[in-house]
């Protein structure tokens, strides 16, 4: 290598350059979250809660692959008794069919506890229903709705759905195997009245079509007002929220008080990973907490910052 791309190659080396991948919190950036639950998927892929002001280092809980630093606006689940189906709390409706039949604590939770119930859901045909249900009028806003579910057998298929009259509907089919999976619902805007968030069979959805009676097993209910769906947040009599992620980078040795670029690599939104940039204009401002407060909600993987500024090209080139 010349002379010349050596010192190409030296002057677009970042001054700043933290793996979040790494599991760990490099000591240039603090963290804060205020208490409650917030919980995220260790290394075994177990569910763990957080505590108050520690960071959460996310993992993919069946490839046990790590996915970087969860950082999360605040959300509040409005599911009561998330982690027992087998509470009264999950009111059980039916038209016809019967209704569901609960156990509960029959097998170990994603958490790692034995408190996963199983649920027994009776065959629905014509216009018949079988579900369980909470319901809530959270305005005129899009909502999220997950749980984890797993077949006693695999290949049984339920629906997890929303219907304010039993006429206007939003549903997921859940295909379901023997191994826990997390589904979810996002909606368009609701309308300002409660809303029937379900799990089961509902034939007057005519979408509903596989509606066999089969035995599943339940767990980690969420209702989020929001488009999509957010870590997992444990409740039990009353809804619970968990408090927003802060990030901040303090020193700022690294930071040149004219011309900069900062990238992060993150997840952003479920399923989509991009890199997000900031350039510095010279005010002496931190580009980089610029765009950590640009970025509240996501899984950080990588955080850069060049001293200098760069051309697209030039820094297309060096995240390489």
């Amino acid at each position: 290598m010349s002379a010349r791309h050596i010192a190409w190659f030296v002057n677009k080396l970042p001054s700043l350059d933290v793996n979040f991948l790494a599991g760990s919190l490099d000591s240039r950036i603090t963290f804060t979250r205020a208490a409650g639950a917030a919980t995220y998927f260790d290394s075994t892929g177990t569910l763990q809660n957080a505590g108050t002001n520690v960071a959460r280092f996310d993992t993919d809980p069946a490839s046990h692959a790590p996915l970087g630093l969860l950082v999360e606006a605040a959300r509040t689940n409005v599911w009561l008794q998330s982690a027992d189906a087998n509470n009264a709390a999950w009111i059980k409706s039916q038209s016809g069919a019967g209704l569901p039949t609960t156990t509960a604590n029959q097998t170990t939770a994603p958490d790692g506890t034995l408190t996963a119930a199983k649920i027994i859901l009776p065959t629905a045909t014509g216009s018949q229903f079988s579900t369980m249900a909470q319901f809530f009028n959270l305005g005129a806003v899009v909502a999220s709705f997950s749980m984890w579910l797993k077949g006693n057998v695999g290949g049984e298929v339920v629906y997890i759905g929303t219907t304010p009259d039993g006429v206007n509907y939003y549903r997921t089919a859940c295909t379901l195997t023997t191994s826990w999976q997390r589904f979810t619902l996002t909606t368009s805007a609701l309308t300002a009245t409660n809303w029937f968030f379900t799990l089961g069979f509902d034939r007057r959805d005519t979408s509903q079509t596989t509606t066999t009676g089969c035995t599943i097993f339940a767990w980690g209910a969420q209702v989020e007002v929001g488009a999509f769906v957010t870590s997992y947040i444990p409740t039990t009599s009353a809804s619970a929220t968990r408090a927003a992620d802060v990030p901040t980078s303090v020193d700022t040795g690294w930071l040149n008080s004219g011309a900069g670029v900062a990238v992060l690599t993150a997840q952003t939104v479920p399923g989509v990973s991009a890199n997000a940039s900031q350039v510095g204009d010279g005010s002496h401002a931190n580009p980089v907490a610029s765009l950590i407060t640009a970025t509240p909600s996501g899984r950080y993987r990588r955080m850069r910052y060049w001293q200098r500024s760069l051309t697209p090209s030039q820094l297309a080139r060096a995240l390489q």
